[in-house]
């Protein structure tokens, strides 16, 4: 399997990183994180420490994605096309697990409350 071209993976690339600084889910959670790191300090944090908490957090996330999508891509390598697609079963099937469970939680909170 041969690997695209250098300006093809260079635009994938941004465009991800596009999808992903405009998706309104990632602002909130970075809303989310910043708000309850400056909340715990109790407003105590200078602008400068503020700063660099939030980029070490951006760095810390950015180097354990980078990692994980490294390790992703060298273990390719030796995965096949079948246990690929033994392991997207399995991890459906895990999702699904978690679908009734959360399921069978509602429905146990709603009666409850009835």
């Amino acid at each position: 399997e041969s690997s695209p071209p250098a300006r093809h993976r260079r635009k994938d690339y941004l465009d991800g990183l596009g999808m992903t600084l405009l998706n309104p889910a990632t602002i909130a959670s970075w809303l989310v994180i910043g708000g309850s790191a400056f909340a715990s300090v109790g407003g105590g944090l200078t602008p400068a420490r503020a700063t660099a908490f939030m980029l070490s957090i951006a760095l810390g996330s950015a180097l354990w994605f980078g990692s994980l999508a490294g390790a992703l891509h060298a273990g390719r390598r030796w995965v096949t096309g079948m246990a690929l697609r033994w392991v997207s079963a399995v991890c459906g099937m895990i999702l699904l697990g978690f679908v009734v469970w959360f399921l069978w939680q509602a429905v146990a909170l709603v009666r409850t409350l009835s």
